[in-house]
Parts: C-alpha cells; sequence; structure tokens
C-alpha cells in the first residue's frame, strides 16, 4: 500500500505504487493468473487483518467499543444520506435487520483494519503480480468478514478457492457458517446501499448509471432477503 511520506492541514504526500487497475487490464489475465493474482490478494488482506485498532467503526463518528454498535452507527449514518440527499433505498430495512442481529455481529471480539472497496479497480497489477491497493476512503475498524464484501463484488467468494487459500496461508480465519453468512449479507447489503447513495452527491448519471443501479439493485435485495430486512 501507499506509504505516508508528509501529512498535515493542507496537504497529503504519498508513495506512488506501480501498476495498471486490475479492472482496466481484466481481460489481459487469464484463468492461470487469475488464480495466482487472487491467491497474492488473499495473502495481502491477511496481512491487514492482522492491523488492529483502539476500538470499532470509523473514527469521524467515534470509536465505540463493540462492532454491534458501530455497526448500527454506520448504517443509521448511511440511511441519514439517503434521506439528505433524496435517495429512494431500504436503508431502514438493513437498519432494522442488523438492530435485530446484534447477538450475530457481538461474535466479532478484536477490531482488524478492514480496507472495504477491494474491487478490480482498486488492485494494481504490474509485471504479473499486485503492486499496490489504493483507495483506502471507506476503510474502518471492524469485522474482518466484512472484507468479502468488495472482494466478491464479481465474483462468489465461497467458490474463490485461491483466495480463500492465499487468506489461509497467510494466518486469515475463514469459515462460512450460518452465522458467517448472515453477517457477510449484511455488509454486502451496506456496501450495495453505499453504491447506490453515493451517486447522488457524486453527481453520476447516464445509461451506466442506470444499468449499475439496476444490476446493484438486484444484489441488495438478495442480500437483504439473507438479512431478514
Amino acid at each position: 500500500m501507499p506509504r505516508v511520506v508528509r501529512s498535515d492541514d493542507s496537504a497529503l504526500l504519498m508513495t506512488e505504487c506501480p501498476g495498471t487497475p486490475w479492472w482496466e487490464v481484466r481481460e489481459q489475465v487469464d484463468a492461470e493468473l487469475h488464480g495466482r493474482l487472487r491467491a497474492e490478494v488473499g495473502r495481502g488482506a491477511a496481512a491487514l487483518h492482522r492491523v488492529t485498532g483502539p476500538g470499532f467503526g470509523y473514527p469521524q463518528f467515534g470509536l465505540a467499543a463493540t462492532w454491534a454498535e458501530a455497526f448500527q452507527t454506520m448504517v443509521d449514518a448511511l440511511a441519514g444520506d439517503a434521506d439528505r440527499f433524496g435517495v429512494d433505498v431500504p436503508a431502514a430495512r438493513l437498519a432494522k435487520a442488523v438492530d435485530a442481529g446484534r447477538e450475530r455481529l457481538a461474535a466479532v471480539a478484536a477490531p482488524a483494519l478492514v480496507h472495504f472497496d477491494l474491487w478490480p479497480g482498486n488492485i494494481l497489477l504490474h509485471d504479473g503480480r499486485v503492486g499496490g491497493i489504493i483507495d483506502g476512503e471507506r476503510a474502518f475498524w471492524g469485522d474482518p468478514l466484512a472484507e468479502l464484501a468488495s472482494l466478491g463484488l464479481f465474483e462468489d467468494v465461497e467458490r474463490d478457492t485461491a483466495f480463500a487459500s492465499g487468506y489461509r496461508e497467510a494466518g486469515g480465519s475463514l469459515e462460512f457458517t450460518p452465522d458467517t453468512r448472515w453477517r457477510l449479507a449484511a455488509y454486502q447489503a451496506y456496501l450495495y446501499l453505499i453504491m447506490l447513495v453515493e451517486g447522488a452527491p457524486r453527481g453520476y448519471g447516464g445509461p451506466d448509471r442506470e444499468a449499475t443501479c439496476a444490476w446493484v439493485g438486484g444484489r441488495l435485495r438478495a442480500a437483504l432477503d439473507v438479512v431478514g430486512g
């Protein structure tokens, strides 16, 4: 990941990571290379999740003592954004489901560093390897399982054996049970809601935006069905 060289009230200077976003060169990545890269991303994610923080959530919200409290705050804030920008999404349904599922979230004991935007557009490829991971604006302290929401944006994470192999090889714990599937669906719904709401303040529009919203909307409904929202 980029290193911070200097940071103050007026500027942020970081090192440059080599490479091109995976999404832009995806057609050049064959099956064999794809597997090697996913395993490398798995090892990198496991290393990231070994970094732990002093509390849960986004620092700008104030860190919470439990992951259940922090995630509820994150979802409620997103619902507030949807109202503020006039975006008609079922954020309140997710908030209700998360409140009802606090016992499942209580299983998360340590606040791991979660990037939460590891889709192929933020993974740089260089000379057949991962050259860098960028765009950490959504990073928070929380459940490492949440990382799979963006990592599985275009993949079935339960069938992504290469990623799982690399993740476990580097010390990560990954197990799919009814409780972890519920938590993952909650994080997926949260990410899909972000993708729908952020278009308003960012001014997204046009046919591509309409297609994205239709695709994301379908995935959001499926995730809400799992969490009971």
